[in-house]
């Protein structure tokens, strides 16, 4: 094909025919320029696809992580409620004047526990980077997996709170109970526990108001972080059914 445009180009060029040369040569130029218009236009639409094929990638995998923070975030509720629960017990029967109560609730007591969520943080983590994040073409998504981070890490402060009150209510429990007591390996000469001493004490009943006061908190930033989480889900989707 070039060796024929360069034999017309000669012949007309020989014919003294410049006008026809001139119009030859324009007719030249515009075809490698619609060339090269069509190889970019090759070139721009695969890689296209092959964004869009990273997109539907992460897309899928941030529908699996958060499904599965759905998950998580109802069972720690659950849990959390559980905690509620055991707390009211022993609001009951600590105070002055507190009482022995029978075993199974004495049991629900000594039950010094707390809660603790792990989000799947596959994808959505502090190194998720912004050329993945750029990959999304949906500015809402984009924005809501910019504050997920924020509103997690919220919640998280809460549940530390609770942490460490429950450490604070098993000092005052090993002050008052012998743990060695409960293992029936050891048969020497131990420490006798004091349990009314341990429902009578006023430290121990405070920490424990403290601790109801916080877990209501965790409940309700677990509940907000459960709406972000939904919120994101219903945008992935929304995405994904673009690829259908």
């Amino acid at each position: 094909m070039i060796n024929f445009f360069r034999k017309t180009r000669k012949n007309l060029a020989d014919k003294n025919k410049p006008f026809k040369y001139l119009r030859y040569a324009i007719g030249e130029i515009v075809l490698v320029v619609v060339g090269i218009l069509i190889a970019l236009s090759i070139n721009n639409w695969n890689q296209s696809r092959i964004e869009n094929k990273k997109e539907l990638v992460l897309l899928q995998q941030l529908l699996e992580d958060f499904n599965a923070n759905k998950k998580l975030i109802k069972e720690g509720v659950e849990s959390y409620q559980g905690d509620i629960k055991r707390i009211k017990v022993i609001l009951h029967n600590t105070g002055p004047k507190a009482n022995i109560p029978s075993l199974a609730i004495y049991d629900s007591i000594e039950n010094l526990d707390y809660t603790t969520v792990e989000l799947v943080y596959g994808t959505i983590n502090p190194t998720l980077s912004s050329q993945q994040i750029d990959r999304l073409t949906n500015n809402k998504l984009k924005i809501a997996l910019t504050k997920f981070p924020s509103t997690l890490s919220s919640y998280k402060q809460s549940e530390k709170s609770t942490r460490e009150l429950t450490l604070e209510q098993r000092k005052l429990h090993q002050k008052y109970i012998s743990l060695l007591n409960s293992d029936a390996n050891f048969t020497q000469i131990q420490f006798k526990s004091d349990s009314l001493g341990l429902l009578r004490d006023r430290d121990f009943q405070n920490i424990t108001v403290d601790k109801k006061w916080l877990t209501n908190g965790a409940i309700n930033k677990l509940k907000s972080l459960n709406k972000s989480n939904e919120q994101i889900l219903e945008l992935i989707k929304v995405e994904l059914n673009k690829y259908n």
